[in-house]
């Protein structure tokens, strides 16, 4: 699913809000923060849904 994108500023950080945006997390990562490692920072209930998602689609951009 796709949509509109919001961008909301979240204490001095771009927060974007829509749907289908977790598929396109690791080349957003690659754009605004290119880099060769990340940390996923949750809590465990998300973790439990979102954090290998989240996970695959960023290993999926930097290789």
């Amino acid at each position: 699913m796709t949509g509109p994108t919001r961008t909301v500023e979240v204490l001095g950080y771009q927060v974007l809000v829509g749907p289908g945006l977790l598929s396109s997390l690791g080349a957003t990562c690659a754009r605004v923060a290119p880099a060769h490692r990340y940390a996923i920072i949750s809590d465990e209930a998300v973790a439990r849904h979102w954090l290998g998602p989240a996970r695959d689609a960023i290993l999926s951009a930097i290789g």
